[in-house]
């Protein structure tokens, strides 16, 4: 294998370590795992119904995050989101989730400090 190709290939899988998906901040801060597993949930709900997960996940990072889940300080009502919105997220209908229907507890979860 020529060392340009042996070269390309780790500059490939190292990037991979430096996509959108880790927004973590070094600290166990509950509020942006919590954020962390919502975008996640949506993403996944957006490629199950043949959406990218990747666009999906930057779309949402910076729609309800402002960029990073380290900009969420809080969690309206973790218990709700973890509980209640997650698991219907990630079980609902291709056609509700394009059209937007979401259960009330998804509502205003992430509290950023933007």
């Amino acid at each position: 294998m020529s060392r340009i190709v042996v070269v390309a290939l780790f500059v490939t899988f190292a990037c991979a370590a430096c996509g959108s998906y880790d927004t973590g901040s070094g600290e166990d801060n509950p509020s942006e795992h919590a954020c962390l597993d919502v975008i996640d949930a949506f993403a996944r709900t957006a490629q199950r119904c043949g959406g990218d997960y990747a666009t999906e996940h930057d779309r949402l990072v910076q729609r309800d995050a402002k960029g990073d889940c380290k900009n969420v300080r809080s969690i309206r009502d973790e218990n709700a989101l973890r509980s209640t919105c997650i698991p219907f997220v990630k079980s609902q209908s291709c056609h509700d989730f394009a059209a937007g229907v979401l259960d009330p507890t998804c509502a205003e979860q992430l509290q950023r400090s933007l």
